[in-house]
């Protein structure tokens, strides 16, 4: 049975080693970076913020940039609380 999707490239997808000590870090050490859980640092992903995520090696994890994430903390310890109060509002919409 043909679908409408055979006629479309297909598009290899491959996982590249990144050397330790770029400048990225797992999801696990941007999580404990920025004081939060795993769960919240998902949330800030999927809200688009400032963290960017990059794909690692073959066992298919997902690794956060340095430099994302330190720009998240910079804004976390500088933003105003109604900044903050604002930021939680909207994150809380787009869930939805």
């Amino acid at each position: 049975m043909k679908t409408r999707t055979d006629r479309l490239p297909q598009i290899p997808f491959r996982y590249d080693a990144l050397p330790p000590d770029g400048p990225w870090m797992t999801q696990e050490e941007a999580a404990a970076y920025l004081g939060v859980g795993p769960y919240h640092l998902n949330s800030l992903i999927g809200n688009t913020h400032r963290i960017e995520i990059v794909r690692t090696t073959t066992d298919r994890k997902f690794a956060c940039t340095r430099a994302s994430v330190e720009a998240e903390k910079e804004w976390r310890d500088t933003a105003k609380v109604r900044r903050k109060a604002l930021r939680l509002i909207g994150d809380w919409f787009k869930q939805f």
